[in-house]
């Protein structure tokens, strides 16, 4: 900067300050950069992986203060979640048993739940609808896929075998 320095200018910032990372050719400032509570200290040439280290600690560091202070539940504890779920196909709301899903395919936008009753086609995301599953019975084995664990027959190379006739590319 041709006026100012990145020091000079951390001066300027009032409270509340940000997270600030230093990136410069200059070891020289480190010591005194760290005056100031910066984030981190990089020299260049910058190497992606320390970059993204620096941006990590930094998003750690924000949401440890963020996050609510709600009570912690204790290991013992367990999630419950529902033995089915409610979802809109074909203009009508379907009740689907968790047990009878065996797998699901994201197309963009829209999935397929597909059942042993039938296939139901949802508005909905993939990493969404993956949230309402119970992770211990469902795995998401694929950008496109999530495959209920109960349901796999075999596992080939990179073929999953659901049914008879069913196979997903890990």
């Amino acid at each position: 900067m041709p006026d100012l320095t990145g020091l000079d200018l951390i001066k300027l910032v009032t409270e509340p300050k940000p997270a600030i990372i230093l990136t410069t050719a200059y070891s020289q400032y480190a010591v005194e950069s760290y005056e100031f509570a910066v984030a981190d200290y990089l020299l260049k040439p910058i190497v992606f992986e320390r970059f993204a280290q620096a941006v990590n600690k930094v998003i750690d560091s924000l949401s440890d203060k963020i996050k609510p202070n709600l009570p912690k539940a204790k290991e013992t504890e367990k999630v419950t979640y529902p033995n089915s779920i409610f979802v809109k196909s074909n203009l009508k709301i379907v009740k689907i048993n968790l047990d009878q899903i065996l797998y699901v395919e994201g197309l963009r936008e829209y999935i397929s739940i597909f059942t042993t009753d039938g296939r139901h086609v949802v508005l909905q995301s993939l990493s969404r609808f993956l949230e309402i599953l119970p992770p211990d019975r469902f795995i998401r084995v694929h950008r496109s896929y999530i495959v209920s664990a109960e349901r796999i027959d075999a596992i080939d190379n990179n073929t999953i075998h659901v049914g008879s006739t069913t196979h997903f590319f890990v």
